[in-house]
């Protein structure tokens, strides 16, 4: 994980979802301290729902809703601004 901004914790299964906007991912942290990548974009616009730089992670039923905010910092995967597609959608099937 290269960087935490967001956080959700998933209280029916005691997950950590993280929105990790350097590496453009949305990382897991599990009960038992295990992480892994659940989503990963390389660098992109975000207008096909494609990771932009996410900021904020929910869960919403069985469906992750992520917010992106395209803000390029040194060392991270976007590295420009394009028009605003500030939302993405990932299926938790």
């Amino acid at each position: 994980m290269k960087s935490c901004d967001g956080i959700f914790c998933d209280l029916k299964t005691d997950k950590i979802y993280v929105a990790d906007s350097i590496a453009n991912a949305v990382q897991v942290v599990t009960p038992d301290a295990k992480v892994y990548t659940l989503a990963w974009d390389p660098e992109n616009d975000g207008k096909d729902g494609l990771l932009d730089q996410p900021c904020e992670v929910l869960i919403r039923g069985r469906e992750m809703v992520v917010s992106n905010f395209d803000f390029p910092v040194p060392g991270g995967v976007n590295t420009k601004y394009e028009l605003p597609n500030t939302l993405s959608r990932i299926p938790l099937d």
